[in-house]
């Protein structure tokens, strides 16, 4: 039997981007007659059963172990040279530390597994820990007893990356798995879109394919939910315009600049109100839940100021979400509101993006950016500085139809592009063109 195994040492419970991706991906291998394996988090909830699928709780450390470290404040005491310097080899010994354990811990569930060179491994979420172990992984091992590897990341190295370290030893792991000849016939890499996917081939110079994340329509179920909740808990009549933002409230999301945004809107709103011309509510709703190393000063500056705005402007939801209350706001919006910053988000990939699209909702995010090049081809708006994002969303508001009716065919070929059960076909198709 075909076997795939899901590398996810993040992944703890049943909720969250891990468990959706990994869910999805499962789906797509099973249409294909694969059994699936998970193996995840040692923290995995071990009462949970899924049907058809077996779990191997191995990992001891996830992705964020990094943010984990800095938010408990490791210090030691000293001179400051003497820290500078420590610093520098605490680093390095950690990163050593965690990839060679990364590696005990895929070995161990390999032995226990019994995965041999006729399976599959996916990893999702790869970050600068994976290819470095991945380097050490074939160079330290007979290369044919591996099972063939398929590794996608939705960050840029030479951007955000977590656990990136040093560019130049990602770099080099990259060099160390071309060399070994293992790229293409044993390592198949992947970006998370086609942007990442190209910047990520010319960077490294090595063949890198972009691997979207998979998609499924919305049930009426989530409609009707997100238009319940708009009517009944956020009082918004069919004819208001509703502008949302979702996920942790971080730097690189723009998130300070939200309080700009909507001041510049008010001003706007007020010559609207001036001139007389009929134009709908609009209200702002802004999920701003707080990071693994909590919040930084900018952040908690502009939740200020979004505070003592108007609450019949702007509502702020600070505390997590649950899947269900999450899919309640985003379905019960007409926009999505992106003004990540050009640096970090580049070519970098972002599940919000998707969700957006999935659910049919017009995308306002910043110029020069990947959720920028997807407003632009799915109908909707982009923007540089705070008076041009306002001006957008004033403009949208005011011909809702003229931005709906487009994205409605943009948003059916998105689904047929990137549907779940074309994802693990495009891993089996690059095995094909590699071979």
């Amino acid at each position: 039997m075909n076997r795939l195994f899901i590398v996810d040492p993040s992944l703890k419970d049943l909720r969250g981007h891990h468990y959706n991706l990994t869910q999805a991906i499962t789906a797509s291998a099973q249409q294909l007659g694969f059994a699936v394996t998970w193996l995840c988090s040692a923290e995995f909830d071990s009462t949970c059963k899924i049907d058809g699928i077996n779990c191997d709780p191995v990992f001891r450390s996830s992705m964020y172990q990094q943010y984990m470290m800095q938010k408990n404040g490791r210090k030691k005491r000293g001179s400051f040279l003497s820290r500078f310097f420590r610093k520098q080899s605490d680093t390095k010994s950690d990163q050593l530390d965690q990839e060679q354990q990364f590696i005990d811990d895929m070995r161990l569930s390999f032995a226990r597994l019994g995965v041999s060179d006729q399976d599959r491994i996916l990893i999702h979420t790869a970050d600068g820990i994976t290819y470095r172990a991945l380097a050490r992984l074939f160079s330290g091992h007979d290369q044919k007893a591996l099972p063939r590897f398929h590794v996608a990341t939705p960050y840029n190295p030479t951007g955000i990356m977590p656990n990136k370290g040093d560019v130049a030893t990602i770099d080099a792991a990259i060099t160390a798995l071309r060399v070994a000849k293992v790229i293409d016939s044993q390592l198949f890499l992947y970006g998370e879109n086609e942007p990442l996917a190209n910047h990520l081939a010319t960077h490294w110079g090595v063949p890198v394919r972009p691997l979207d994340l998979p998609v499924s329509a919305p049930t009426t179920a989530n409609i009707d939910q997100g238009q319940s909740y708009r009517r009944e808990t956020l009082k918004l009549d069919e004819d208001d315009f509703l502008v949302i933002s979702l996920g942790s409230a971080r730097l690189e999301k723009g998130f300070d600049v939200l309080p700009a945004i909507v001041g510049e809107l008010a001003k706007m709103l007020d010559q609207v109100n001036v001139d007389k011309l009929n134009h709908p509510k609009i209200k702002f709703v802004f999920h701003a839940s707080p990071q693994i190393i909590g919040r930084h000063p900018k952040i908690s500056e502009a939740i200020d100021a979004l505070e003592l705005m108007s609450r019949d402007l702007v509502e702020l939801i600070l505390a997590p979400l649950s899947e269900e209350e999450y899919s309640q706001l985003l379905f019960a919006s007409n926009a999505v509101i992106m003004p990540y910053t050009e640096k970090d988000y580049a070519v970098r990939g972002s599940m919000i993006v998707s969700e957006a699209i999935v659910a049919g909702k017009i995308i306002i995010a910043t110029k020069g950016t990947f959720p920028g090049l997807a407003a632009s081809e799915m109908q909707g708006l982009t923007a540089s500085n705070p008076a041009e994002f306002a001006k957008a969303i004033l403009t949208i508001a005011a011909d809702k139809e003229k931005f709906t009716q487009p994205l409605e065919q943009a948003r059916a070929t998105f689904l047929e592009r990137n549907s779940v059960a074309r994802y693990w076909q495009k891993c089996l198709d690059a095995e094909m063109a590699g071979a």
